[in-house]
């Protein structure tokens, strides 16, 4: 057999550049794609994100944030920003879906490894709280596996505006947050 290029080719190069090409497509088969694709609005007609996703014991955690509508009083209507739980099975079937509302404060979900999963199913979520004077504090959030509220810290300090963008979990059970602020310029 004479190869493209005019020298000749052996029985075994060929013999073995089909034995690649076999293995090449047998290592695709077992490859997993994506299982399902869906959307999951709130209903409202405001803006919705998803920030994060989070395996849980019996599907995922997603993390949203979303833009709600308060009357204030007299036909005055505000908007406020508010941290969502949506669990979901393993095929994206919506089992629930819970916000957390902070009277009289916007609350923002971080943007980078805003949250981390939690032993039991729960998540806990870094991000921070706006209230109407526009004092920005860091805010954290626990949730079980059933997306109930464990419990939330207000980690500002007043007078200074503190930003929070990312949450972990530690070794010994407490919780690393970053993020920004202008108390040092």
């Amino acid at each position: 057999r004479r190869h493209p290029c005019g020298h000749r080719e052996t029985d075994r190069a060929a013999l073995m550049r089909w034995i690649a090409l076999i293995i090449a497509l047998l290592n695709v088969w077992p490859t997993m794609g994506q299982t399902f694709n869906k959307r999951y609005d709130r209903g409202n007609g405001r803006p919705q994100v998803a920030w994060n996703i989070e395996r849980s014991v019996d599907g995922y955690l997603v993390v949203q944030g979303a833009n709600e509508l308060d009357t204030l009083e007299g036909g005055a209507i505000a908007t406020f920003s508010t941290p969502a739980l949506l669990r979901i099975d393993d095929v994206g079937t919506k089992l629930w879906d819970k916000r957390t509302v902070v009277p009289w404060h916007s609350v923002f979900v971080g943007w980078a490894n805003c949250c981390d999963s939690l032993p039991g199913g729960g998540v806990v979520i870094g991000g921070s709280k706006q209230d109407t004077l526009q004092n920005l504090a860091v805010f954290l959030m626990v949730f079980d596996a059933e997306g109930d509220t464990v419990f939330t810290r207000d980690l500002g300090i007043a007078g200074q505006q503190w930003n929070g963008f990312s949450v972990k979990r530690t070794q010994d059970g407490g919780f690393i947050l970053v993020g920004q602020t202008d108390a040092t310029g």
